[in-house]
Order: structure tokens, then sequence, then C-alpha cells
């Protein structure tokens, strides 16, 4: 787009909206693996899914 000389105002809407949509997958993804991954390693009490969940929540909330 900058490339065609696009219009900064567009380049920055389109930016805008990739991030929102980004956000959302995540958003999505990370239910899923609570839903999944997580509870099942809960299930079989292993102490380390605690941290490694806070590590990625803390990773995608920056």
């Amino acid at each position: 787009m900058m490339m065609r000389k696009t219009y900064c105002d567009d380049i920055l809407h389109q930016i805008s909206a990739a991030q929102a949509a980004l956000d959302s997958l995540s958003q999505v993804l990370l239910e899923s693996h609570i839903n999944t991954c997580v509870i099942e390693r809960l299930k079989q009490d292993d102490p380390d899914i605690v941290k490694e969940f806070l590590t990625t929540v803390s990773k995608i909330t920056k």
C-alpha cells in the first residue's frame, strides 16, 4: 500500500482492522486452550501448567 502511495489514513485503518482480527483470533484460541489443554493438565496434577498459562496470558495482554 505504501509503495502504491495509498493515503496514510487508509493504511492505518487497515492495520487497525488486522490487529482487531488477530485479537479476536487470540481470544478464541486462548479459550480453546483453556478448555482443552489447560484443564486436561490440571486434571493430571501437572504443576507446570499454571506458570506456563500465566506466562502465555502475560505475553498476549501486553
